[in-house]
C-alpha cells in the first residue's frame, strides 16, 4: 500500500494517527513514518485496516436491524475508551486494545442515512 492510499484509508475509516499506531502496536512516530511514506506499512496493519472497513458494514447492518426492531435512536461515543467500556462485543483488530470510535461513528451515520431513505426517522445521540 502506498502512503497516499494509507492516508486516504486511515482518514476514510475515521482513524487518527494515534489509532494507527495502536493498531500496529508501535509508537506514534512510526505511524507518522508510515503516513509520510518513509517506511513501508506492515502487511498485518494493512489487513487490519481492511477488516475495519468490513466491520463498518457489519456495524451499519446491525444498527439498521436494531432500529427496525424498536430502537428509535443510535448512540455514539465520544472516545475510544468510552466505546470500549460500553460495547465489548465489537471486534479488536491488529494490536489495538479494542475497537475505535471513528468507524463506529461512521457506521452510525451510514445507518441513519439508510434508515432515512426507508422513511424511518432516527436520532443520533452521544452516550453520557
Amino acid at each position: 500500500m502506498k502512503n497516499a492510499e494509507l492516508v486516504c484509508m486511515v482518514r476514510s475509516l475515521g482513524l487518527s494517527q494515534t489509532d494507527l499506531a495502536e493498531l500496529g502496536g508501535v509508537k506514534e512516530r512510526q505511524a507518522r513514518r508510515w503516513m509520510k511514506g518513509d517506511a513501508p506499512i506492515p502487511l498485518d496493519v494493512e489487513e487490519a485496516l481492511h477488516l475495519i472497513r468490513d466491520d463498518i458494514d457489519v456495524m451499519t447492518d446491525n444498527m439498521v436491524e436494531d432500529v427496525k426492531e424498536g430502537d428509535g435512536v443510535l448512540i455514539v461515543y465520544k472516545s475510544n475508551d468510552q466505546l470500549r467500556s460500553k460495547l465489548q462485543n465489537l471486534p479488536t483488530r491488529g494490536k489495538a486494545l479494542g475497537p475505535f470510535v471513528g468507524p463506529h461513528q461512521i457506521a452510525s451515520l451510514t445507518a441513519r442515512e439508510l434508515l432515512d431513505e426507508q422513511g424511518i426517522e432516527v436520532d443520533i445521540l452521544f452516550a453520557e
